[in-house]
């Protein structure tokens, strides 16, 4: 195996099982680089020798499995923020709906100073 394309597979496999699990926890995650990083990677592993290639067969497809799984996250923290986004709202038209509007009275000593 090759030693530059182990240690970019693992760096992949590391970024994705970090923002998976930073997405478990309800935290903001940021994929920076991850589909430059797991391109060259795919075409790292394609300029090789068939022989070669092969031995990355397992660890890619262990790291499809894992970018589903990723992307399966990140479309349950989307829905999820999407329903807090709508009950901010639905909440802030409640507030305006039911407040009580401001109610201005009528000073009889402010008129009668004022001649009125």
């Amino acid at each position: 195996m090759n030693n530059q394309l182990d240690k970019l597979l693992n760096e992949v496999e590391t970024y994705i099982a970090d923002a998976c699990e930073m997405l478990e926890k309800g935290e903001y995650v940021e994929l920076k680089d991850l589909d430059t990083r797991v391109a060259v990677l795919c075409k790292e592993i394609q300029a090789l020798p068939v022989i070669d290639a092969r031995q990355y067969m397992e660890s890619m497809e262990r790291t499809m499995e894992r970018l589903d799984a990723l992307q399966f996250l990140m479309r349950e923290h989307q829905n999820v923020m999407q329903k807090q986004l709508n009950n901010l709202e639905l909440n802030k038209r409640a507030s305006l709906a039911y407040a009580k509007p401001e109610v201005v009275t009528y000073d009889q000593d402010f008129a009668n100073d004022n001649g009125s």
